[in-house]
């Protein structure tokens, strides 16, 4: 079956069975529209709740604006855990496993990070 679109009941209680790396990363997808893999190419000093990012998938130029509330989060997470310029230092079939597991820890079916 393939993977469906979560409620915000659902996404907040997946989001509380995240640990906070993917937590943001699922944030930002919600908040942006933005592919997993467009998320992991941020850099570590995000400055704006405005964003101009290339999608490595179709080549499109987007400007996507995240809450300052998660900018915030993500500036205080970039102090210890950024790498390599990046903001998250991780491959996404680790996170895509992550939500996952989040789901089906919460009892839900069919849910990845496409549902977001």
């Amino acid at each position: 079956m393939r993977t469906r679109r979560i409620t915000d009941t659902e996404r907040r209680r997946i989001r509380r069975a995240l640990p906070m790396r993917d937590r943001l990363i699922t944030d930002i997808a919600y908040q942006t529209g933005l592919r997993i893999s467009d998320i992991l190419a941020l850099p570590a000093d995000l400055n704006s709740t405005k964003i101009t990012i290339t999608e490595q998938k179709t080549d499109n130029v987007r400007v996507v604006h995240i809450r300052q509330k998660t900018l915030d989060e993500c500036r205080k997470y970039a102090v210890t855990h950024s790498k390599n310029g990046l903001l998250f230092d991780v491959n996404r079939s680790t996170v895509y496993r992550s939500i996952h597991a989040a789901a089906l820890h919460c009892g839900y079916q069919h849910i990845s990070a496409h549902s977001y």
